[in-house]
């Protein structure tokens, strides 16, 4: 499936791979340019004594591509560039500016290209890459300190400076459903700047610190659902929200997570039904992703797989997955993007008005396409040290 790019500020990762490429040809470039560089200085370095062949005569002997690439160079002033006493040479070093302006290491390209990947990455200035055009792009005006209004013939974009959160169901205004959403928090949810407005909650996996889950985060995670303020309270297992089957513990031995979760409903395969204020919201919570462990992983384009994702209802409100479709907020610096082709399918045929999901903590933001929206949850860096959005993202459903 192919879809026209909302915005031209940033593509996804998959420009990591075109950088990748740029690095390889400059590599190839300045290191061909180094070996030039290297005879120009031999040949400087050759002085012509009695009895010895000339300095001319050493390089001329060379094999045929050497010595094309090391011909001398005449200057501006018919001076030969070749020559120590005319071209500068000092203890050595070769001062001519012509002879640096050609001469740079390797790793300087390394480096300068490096440098522009990085800067492009976290500042969200990619340049438009050829053939990306499949890969969603950033909206730039769908951030998380944005109310996204999602209507019943698309979405409108609202701002959070007016009034239709605080105004949402009350008498003489629109009637609508207010959703708080976030993912990865990574064990600092406590962290997170939570609205006291709101009526539904959605956690789209990853609670979890560590490769495993514990006992003791389990509870703590559920205590923190229950100070929450809204009625309803969904979350969607992430593939770190298993126990260690290692762990001597003996509270985790026989103990299903969904049943210490006390304060929230885990939907993992399952349908939901939300009526609030009038309204009502159909969801879907899936689990299951193709890339990286312990927990609900199953090997991609597998008969599992297409199984679960088939088994997801058309014509649902909201969607929630823990890993993201392929193309759209799946950026996971180094390795590019690493999201579910089969997903990305699938959706064309469920058609959700909001799809949320994490994993990827490179691709957090919101993500359009015609009657869908696409949201990276993601509240953690890259490598889950710290929050890098302290605020959950907020949704306004509007019949």
């Amino acid at each position: 499936e192919t879809s026209a790019p909302i915005s031209t500020t940033r593509t996804t990762s998959a420009a990591a791979g075109h950088a990748s490429r740029l690095v390889l040809h400059c590599l190839l470039f300045s290191a061909r340019e180094h070996l030039g560089c290297i005879e120009l200085g031999l040949r400087g370095s050759l002085q012509e004594t009695p009895g010895q062949p000339s300095r001319r005569t050493r390089i001329e002997s060379m094999p045929p591509a050497r010595a094309t690439r090391s011909r001398i160079v005449p200057r501006p002033n018919g001076t030969d560039m070749g020559s120590p006493k005319q071209s500068g040479h000092h203890n050595g070093q070769w001062q001519d500016s012509r002879w640096h302006a050609r001469c740079f290491h390797p790793s300087v390209c390394v480096l300068v290209v490096s440098l522009l990947w990085l800067g492009a990455r976290y500042t969200g200035t990619w340049v438009t890459w050829p053939g990306t055009q499949q890969r969603l792009r950033l909206s730039e005006d769908l951030t998380v300190s944005t109310v996204i209004q999602l209507n019943a013939d698309g979405v409108s974009r609202q701002h959070a400076s007016i009034d239709i959160w605080a105004t949402c169901g009350l008498s003489g205004y629109t009637p609508c459903i207010r959703v708080v959403a976030v993912s990865d928090t990574h064990g600092q949810h406590r962290g997170l700047k939570m609205p006291q407005e709101g009526d539904v909650f959605l956690f789209a996996g990853d609670w979890t610190n560590g490769t495993y889950t514990t006992y003791a985060q389990v509870e703590d995670f559920n205590l923190w659902l229950g100070e929450l303020p809204y009625s309803h309270k969904f979350v969607v297992s992430g593939n770190h929200d298993v126990f260690d089957p290692k762990d001597p513990d003996p509270r985790i031995r026989g103990a299903a997570i969904q049943d210490l979760l006390t304060n929230a409903v885990l939907l993992n395969d399952e349908s939901a039904l939300v009526n609030s204020r009038g309204q009502q919201l159909q969801l879907y919570g899936m689990p299951w992703q193709p890339s990286y462990g312990p927990g609900f992983q199953l090997t991609s384009e597998s008969t599992a797989l297409m199984a679960k994702l088939a088994a997801i209802p058309e014509g649902v409100d909201v969607l929630i997955t823990h890993g993201p479709p392929f193309g759209i907020g799946d950026a996971n610096d180094p390795n590019g993007n690493k999201g579910d082709a089969l997903l990305r399918k699938e959706l064309s045929r469920v058609r959700p008005r909001l799809h949320v999901f994490g994993h990827f903590h490179g691709g957090s933001g919101a993500y359009e396409q015609p009657g869908t929206t696409h949201a990276n949850l993601a509240a953690v860096d890259l490598f889950a040290t710290h929050l890098v959005n302290d605020a959950p993202w907020r949704f306004n459903f509007v019949s």
